[in-house]
């Protein structure tokens, strides 16, 4: 891919587009990684180095972070959203990255140029997809246009199998070991990565939810009326521990499927931990 916006095949790159998300299915023998001092971040700084690395390979530049936000709570994030400015050879290219470890996303990078879109199937060593601006064509046996994908790959090169691009990368570290030459794969090209997940960190804003924030935060922040809740179950995002003293107000409106407890205010007096504010209270 990075020939191919190097030449200009298809027109200088006017945007780039990152996004790779999933469900967490690692098999952690230490909960160590999820936590700020033992990981570091959450998201952004387990898969997202990957992909701003390979973003800065694909169009190099000074990546500044214009925007960031993220849904860490006090915590680590499982989700985030950044948006870059790329100064590259090519004037101001604008980059976006999402990351999630609770959604599937497309998982894939795209460099959207003046005649065509590149994208980066991730895990795909081999092939750029490549859709030109006009990508359909007339299929004669339907009568109907449809959109077509073009595959690129280098013609003279075999396709490696299972962990040889992984080996090629230990080879080239070791063989600058023995001649005490630059490998290819330098720890200097890690140094933009690593500041542009700290200018991430540095100064993050709230990544909205609707569904852990709304109806919320006139309660916690005791100002005005919590609003009514249909039903009798209230989720509420645990990581943003409600302030001394305040209060949160649960109303129902079906009657018949009131609760047995008594009374209908409830009183933080405190912030819990979360292992006892996630048990469920017992009167």
């Amino acid at each position: 891919m990075r020939g191919l916006v190097e030449a200009e095949v298809f027109g200088r790159p006017v945007s780039v587009d990152l996004e790779e998300g999933g469900e967490y299915t690692w098999q952690l023998a230490t909960l160590s990684v999820l936590t700020k001092a033992g990981g570091g971040g959450g998201v952004l700084i387990d898969i997202g180095t990957h992909l701003i690395d390979q973003a800065h390979l694909l169009v190099p530049g000074e990546w500044r972070v214009t925007s960031y936000t993220d849904n860490a709570r006090g915590g680590i994030e499982t989700d985030c959203e950044a948006r870059f400015t790329i100064d590259s050879r090519w004037g101001a290219v604008p980059a976006r990255l999402e990351l999630s470890r609770t959604r599937d996303l497309r998982g894939t990078i795209r460099v959207q140029c003046e005649h065509a879109l590149l994208e980066l199937v991730r895990g795909d060593f081999y092939r750029v997809h490549v859709v030109p601006s006009s990508a359909s064509a007339r299929d004669v046996v339907s009568g109907s246009d449809r959109p077509f994908v073009l595959k690129a790959e280098w013609s003279d090169e075999a396709e490696a199998i299972g962990y040889k691009a992984f080996r090629d990368e230990f080879d080239d570290w070791l063989q600058a070991i023995r001649s005490g030459q630059p490998p290819a794969l330098s720890g200097r090209s890690v140094v933009p990565v690593v500041k542009a997940i700290e200018d991430c960190y540095s100064a993050p804003a709230p990544l909205r939810e609707p569904w852990a924030d709304e109806g919320l935060d006139a309660a916690a922040l005791g100002g005005g009326k919590a609003p009514a809740i249909a039903g009798t179950t209230l989720l509420a995002n645990l990581g943003t521990p409600i302030a001394n003293g305040s209060s949160i107000t649960i109303t129902t409106t079906n009657p018949a499927k009131r609760p047995r407890s008594t009374g209908w205010k409830r009183e933080q007096r405190q912030s819990r931990p979360l292992a006892a504010a996630s048990r469920p209270a017992r009167r």
